[in-house]
């Protein structure tokens, strides 16, 4: 690894974001992205701005190509929603996606059924509130099926396909 003249590690150029290596919204954009054949790629060994190994996180690399297509779809409602939802930063704001509504109940449905373990997970005092979140998934879900991992990524690659159709950029 190259340092600077304090001896202080460089990290790599190319680098883009440092994540946690469930993030498997970022991860599927990052593949999707790599076969779409953008330089985007994954290494299973994130390091910090120290050149220390960060455990639990991969780092995502990309050329300057990729890193501007990377910022511009992460940046897209439908991406900031799914990764929103992911991480369990409250409910998502569906309003300006361009899914159809069926979707956007899953997507919704999914963050009450990620806060519903979460909240199991703490205490049972907050057993209700899971509860209610269980409750308010299958209410939004109604006859449809849970998200799946599978469907995530399948969204993320629409997003992808829409916004490389919207932009200039070849794939």
């Amino acid at each position: 690894m190259m340092t600077t003249k304090e001896g202080v590690p460089k990290r790599p150029e190319s680098l883009w974001i440092n994540i946690k290596q469930d993030d498997v919204s970022v991860l599927f954009l990052a593949q999707i992205l790599a076969q779409k054949g953008f330089k985007v790629w994954i290494s299973e060994q994130a390091v910090d701005e120290k050149g220390k190994t960060k455990v639990g996180y991969v780092a995502i690399h990309a050329d300057l190509d990729g890193q501007d297509i990377l910022r511009l779809i992460s940046h897209t409602p439908d991406m900031e929603a799914l990764c929103l939802t992911i991480h369990g930063f409250g409910p998502p704001n569906l309003d300006y996606c361009h899914w159809d509504d069926v979707t956007k109940r899953r997507v919704a449905a999914y963050w009450y059924q990620k806060e519903a373990v979460s909240y199991q997970e703490q205490a049972k005092p907050l057993e209700e509130k899971a509860k209610a979140n269980r409750a308010q998934a299958r209410k939004l879900l109604g006859k449809h099926k849970p998200l799946t991992q599978d469907e995530i990524r399948s969204l993320v690659e629409q997003v992808v396909d829409r916004v490389l159709a919207q932009s200039s950029k070849p794939s």
